[in-house]
């Protein structure tokens, strides 16, 4: 006979908290031309839920970020600032790799 647990449902779908955005528009907003911000969260703490709070935190403030987990440690994020120009490669990048996971033709480059 199989053993059943339950696992508890991560944040999939769960929008992040208007204050937690709000706190975290701070650390964005402190976060100097070309440096890196960490955050490093506790035992418990949700990182996904966090990290879609620190993406909405940029977009309320017009600011494009690139966020990530540190590599090898699943309770750090890093993010940075960067131009709206990184940001659309970026998005073509991850559009080039949907497609590719599709088998569509990639999207033509522009000269």
């Amino acid at each position: 006979m199989p053993k059943f647990t339950q696992i508890p449902e991560k944040s999939a779908g769960k929008a992040a908290p208007q204050s937690t955005i709000d706190d975290y528009k701070k650390y964005i907003e402190e976060l100097e031309e070309g440096n890196l911000g960490q955050l490093e969260f506790e035992e418990g703490e949700d990182v996904t839920l966090a990290k879609k709070a620190l993406q909405a935190a940029g977009s309320q403030l017009n600011m494009y970020l690139k966020v990530s987990k540190a590599r090898g440690q699943e309770n750090i994020l890093r993010f940075k600032r960067i131009t709206e120009e990184e940001h659309k490669e970026a998005q073509k990048t991850a559009e080039t790799r949907a497609a590719k996971m599709r088998g569509k033709p990639r999207a033509k480059k522009k000269k």
